[in-house]
């Protein structure tokens, strides 16, 4: 156990570690600035995942579609080839995320 007179010499140096670092200016990205923690494989599974949830979506929805009023094969491939479209555009925006240049409001 600690007393309190260690607390508060612990305390103190914690606190005067922080001045020092606030200082310097020593900032550490966080895991979207520029890329900061995220690896080269964390997006590529970010944006695969993207690309395959736009996909089965679309071609989902489009067959549910086709089956409910019976237009077999033209729903499916029009919301299909949007939900590729989509997917595509989901992944070209972390793309732009981990760029750093999302100027998107």
């Amino acid at each position: 156990m600690q007393t309190e007179r260690g607390r508060t010499e612990s305390l103190a140096s914690l606190g005067e570690r922080i001045r020092k670092a606030r200082a310097r200016g020593d900032t550490r990205p966080s895991g979207r600035e520029k890329g900061g923690d995220l690896s080269l494989a964390n997006i590529a599974w970010r944006m695969f995942a993207d690309l395959l949830a736009g996909i089965l979506v679309g071609f989902s929805l489009g067959w549910g579609l086709d089956t409910l009023f019976g237009t077999t094969p033209w729903f499916l491939i029009c919301i299909g080839l949007l939900g590729v479209a989509g997917g595509i555009r989901l992944a070209m925006r972390t793309a732009r995320e981990v760029d750093g240049d999302d100027d998107r409001g």
